[in-house]
C-alpha cells in the first residue's frame, strides 16, 4: 500500500473495519481497541487526521475506548507527529508506544509523545529471567517510564520464568503466549470465563487478590 501510494486510503478502510468489529463485543465500552498507526501515512498527499474523528462519530463510540499505537519500526517525522498528538489529545484518544526498544527512535519518541501506555518489545522480554544485561537494562527503562506516569506492558511473555521476572521488576501488565494466544473469533472471547481461564492456564498460584485477577486478564484479548 505504501509503495503504491494508497496507504492513507487503506489505513482509513482498516480503521473502519477494526472499529466495526470492535463494536461487536457486547462489552466493548469496558475495553480498549489498540490500533497500530503507521507514521508513513504522514507522507501521503491526501492524509488527514479527520477521518478517525468521523469514524468515531459515525460508529457512536467513545474516544477513550480507542488507543493509537505508535511503533518504532518506521521513522517518524516529528514535526508532523506533533500535529497528530495535538489532535489526539483534543479528542481524548490515548497514545501507546508499541515495540519499545526495538526500532529507530525509541527514547526520542518516548520523550516527544508522553504516551499513556508503553509496550516493551519482546526483544527485551525474551530470556529476561536469565539474561542479566536485559534484566538491568529493562528495569531501568521501566523505572523511567513509570516516573513519567505511563502504564508499562511486557510483550511476548512465553514462559513462567519470564512472567515471574516481569512481575518482580514491576510491569503493570503482560501479554504473550504464556497468558493467552490471540484469537480473531469473537464468539470465543464472548464465552470467555475468568476463573476457567486462570485454572486452565495454572495461574492460580500467582493471584493474590481480585485486583491482580482482573489485571492479569486485561490484555489477553
Amino acid at each position: 500500500a505504501y509503495s503504491d501510494s494508497v496507504l492513507s486510503a487503506v489505513d482509513y478502510t482498516l480503521k473502519k473495519k477494526a472499529i466495526a468489529k470492535f463494536k461487536k463485543f457486547p462489552f466493548y465500552n469496558e475495553i480498549k481497541l489498540f490500533y497500530n498507526y503507521d507514521p508513513r501515512v504522514f507522507e501521503c498527499n491526501n492524509y488527514s487526521f479527520n477521518p478517525i474523528e468521523r469514524i468515531i462519530k459515525d460508529e457512536n463510540i467513545q474516544a477513550d475506548n480507542i488507543c493509537l499505537e505508535l511503533s518504532e519500526k518506521h521513522k517518524f517525522d516529528f514535526s508532523k507527529l506533533n500535529q497528530l498528538l495535538i489532535k489526539t489529545r483534543e479528542h481524548s484518544l490515548q497514545i501507546a508506544l508499541d515495540d519499545f526498544g526495538s526500532g529507530f527512535s525509541g527514547l526520542e519518541l518516548f520523550f516527544n509523545t508522553e504516551p499513556e501506555i508503553i509496550k516493551f518489545d519482546k526483544f527485551l522480554i525474551s530470556g529476561i529471567d536469565y539474561t542479566v544485561k536485559k534484566h538491568i537494562f529493562t528495569s531501568q527503562l521501566l523505572d523511567l517510564a513509570k516516573k513519567q506516569g505511563a502504564i508499562v506492558i511486557a510483550e511476548g511473555v512465553e514462559t513462567e520464568e519470564e512472567y515471574l521476572t516481569c512481575k518482580e521488576i514491576g510491569f503493570d501488565l503482560v501479554q504473550g503466549y504464556f497468558i493467552q494466544r490471540p484469537t480473531c473469533i469473537i464468539e470465543e472471547i464472548n464465552l470467555f470465563d475468568t476463573n476457567d481461564f486462570i485454572s486452565s492456564n495454572k495461574l492460580d498460584k500467582y493471584i493474590s487478590s481480585d485486583e491482580e485477577r482482573e489485571d492479569l486478564l486485561l490484555f489477553t484479548f
